[in-house]
């Protein structure tokens, strides 16, 4: 019978589904939602690992071809993972969900732009680019994406930065355009 007013979640073969009731529950398997954990129980609690980080001011730069570091501040964050370096840096190991967003804002010239997630400062783990064409320009490209990362728990760090090889000036926008987000997902 459907009820279209009743939530409900169901453990079922050790996953927990959620939906409205159709014959039984349909809907979301919980595994695949990074901030949703199971206990024994079937009860469904919300991860306590989680990180976000905001660009409290916008970035300019213009040297050819050039990363800059993304210097993220706290958001939200719990557990002071983001450290004096603005950098990732959890005290948990384990595998971590990790988003990049960012905000190019006025860019022009030609070449390519780009952000990047970097692992303990030289390893390039993931990289999200954009084309820029001879003599285009823009007003606003949002470049980002995800990558699920092992950090150790005590010396492993991510770092975020921004690339062009563009002799034209480019801008990172802070806001809600540019930010990370990172959540634990299993040890």
């Amino acid at each position: 019978m459907y009820n279209p007013g009743r939530r409900r979640s169901q453990v079922m073969n050790n996953n927990v589904y959620y939906g409205n009731q159709v014959n039984g529950y349909l809907g979301v398997h919980a595994g695949s939602i990074p901030f949703i954990q199971q206990q024994e129980t079937g009860t469904v609690i919300s991860n306590q690992y989680f990180c976000q980080g905001k660009l409290l001011a916008d970035i300019s730069w213009n040297n050819i071809p050039s990363d800059i570091q993304i210097n993220f501040v706290a958001d939200l964050d719990p557990h002071t993972w983001i450290d004096i370096s603005n950098h990732f840096k959890p005290n948990v190991s384990g595998y971590y969900l990790i988003n990049l967003q960012t905000w190019f804002t006025d860019g022009s010239g030609n070449g390519q732009i780009n952000c990047q997630i970097n692992k303990n400062g030289t390893t390039q783990i993931a990289i999200f680019q954009s084309p820029m064409h001879v003599s285009s320009s823009f007003t606003g490209l949002s470049i980002g994406g995800s990558k699920i990362v092992y950090l150790n728990g005590t010396t492993d760090y991510v770092k975020f930065t921004g690339y062009s090889n563009s002799a034209k000036p480019q801008y990172i926008q802070s806001g809600s355009g540019t930010y990370f987000c990172a959540s634990f997902i299993s040890s």
